[in-house]
This record gives C-alpha cells, structure tokens and sequence, in this order.
C-alpha cells in the first residue's frame, strides 16, 4: 500500500485532473480503501467549494488549498510545541523551587 503522505500529495493534483490515467487509478484505489485519506480529500473539496462561493469565480485551485491546510498544520503543531515546552519548564522550576524550600 502506498504510504498516506504520498497520497495527500498527489491529491491537488487529482483534484485537478492533472494526473496520468495510471497516477489516477493509484490514487482512486487508495482513496476507496482509506478512510483517512478519503475525509482529507473530502475536506479539501469543502474548503475549495467555500472559497469558490465566496469569490464567486471559482479562482480557488485545490493545489493551492492543500498548501494553506499544511501550512495551518505546521503552525498548530509549532504552537501545540511551545506550549508543552513552556508547561515543562513551569514544572521543572516548581519542583526545583519546592526541592529548595524542603532543603531550607
């Protein structure tokens, strides 16, 4: 089986129907036996649907959707980092400011 992130890679492309026809057919079989990838897929056509809505011209290419979707999961996952980063060391400097005060 053809690993996910190949998969969601492919998929703006698919979306655009600039695959080949043996590209196509990989993906089309990935997509009905993950689920995964078929609501990731799924959830690129709802947001290119709403922005085409919006604009009214249906400028919207789904390549340029699936950037926005990633960049958007790089800056949670940086923001979800720094703020485990920051509650570690909140707890480092308790417990060495209650191991200081037992010492006292």
């Amino acid at each position: 089986m053809i690993d996910c992130n190949i998969i969601r890679d492919l998929l703006p492309m698919y979306s655009d129907d600039a695959l080949s026809i043996e590209s196509k057919c990989v993906v089309d079989s990935h997509l009905r036996d993950c689920p995964e990838c078929r609501n990731y897929y799924s959830s690129i056509r709802r947001i290119a649907y709403t922005f085409e809505n919006q604009e009214g011209h249906g400028s919207y290419r789904y390549s340029e959707i699936h950037r926005l979707i990633r960049r958007r999961k790089i800056i949670e996952y940086s923001a979800g980092a720094l703020i485990s980063a920051a509650s570690i060391a909140g707890i480092i400097k308790l417990i060495s400011d209650a191991g200081k005060k037992s010492k006292d």
